[in-house]
C-alpha cells in the first residue's frame, strides 16, 4: 500500500503557480478531511464510487468543491457497470472551474486505479508539471491507472476543449 507522502504530488501550472495533486483511497480521504487536512482555500475533489460503494464521509466544508462519479473499476467497455462516456459528463466544466485551486484531490475505493486514471487525464489537461518540467506519470510511481477510465476522461476533456 502506498503511504500518504507517496500520494501527494507537487506540481506547477504553465504560469508557475504551485499546485498539489492528491490521489487518495476512500479511507485516507476520510482521515484527511476529519481534521488532518485543513481546507482553508478553494479546493477540488473528484470522488469516484461504484454503484455498490457508499460515498466517503465528508464534512460540509465551504471551500471544498466536489464532483461525484459512479462506475465500477472495469477495464473493458463491454463489462457490466463499466464506465461510459456518460460517466464523465460535466467533468470538464468542473475541472475548468477548479483550474485555479491549489489542492486537487481524486479519490476512489483503493486510490490506485480509477482515481489514478482520472488524475492522470486531469493533470495532462491542465498541463500541470513536476519540478523536472514533465507531466506526472502515475504508472511510474506505483499506481495502476485504469486505461479505460483514463481514455474516457481524456476524451471528455479534449472533446469539449473548444467550448
Amino acid at each position: 500500500m502506498l503511504h500518504f507522502y507517496q500520494r501527494v504530488f507537487r506540481q506547477h501550472d504553465e504560469d508557475g503557480n504551485k499546485r498539489t495533486l492528491m490521489v487518495l483511497s476512500k479511507e485516507l480521504l476520510e482521515e484527511l478531511l476529519d481534521g488532518t487536512l485543513p481546507i482553508t482555500s478553494k479546493s477540488a475533489l473528484v470522488s469516484i464510487t461504484s454503484p455498490i460503494e457508499t460515498p466517503p464521509k465528508i464534512a460540509d466544508l465551504s471551500e471544498l468543491h466536489i464532483f461525484r462519479m459512479q462506475f465500477q473499476d472495469m477495464t473493458r467497455e463491454d463489462e457490466e457497470d463499466a464506465p461510459t462516456a456518460a460517466s464523465f459528463e460535466g467533468l470538464k466544466e468542473f475541472v475548468d472551474s477548479m483550474a485555479d485551486v491549489s489542492v486537487f484531490m481524486v479519490q476512489c475505493g483503493a486510490g490506485l486505479s480509477r482515481s489514478a486514471g482520472v488524475a492522470q487525464a486531469i493533470c495532462e489537461y491542465l498541463d500541470w508539471r513536476d519540478n523536472y518540467d514533465k507531466t506526472i506519470s502515475l504508472r511510474d510511481l506505483g499506481f495502476f491507472p485504469n486505461n479505460l477510465v483514463y481514455q474516457l476522461c481524456k476524451k471528455e476533456l479534449e472533446d469539449n476543449n473548444n467550448d
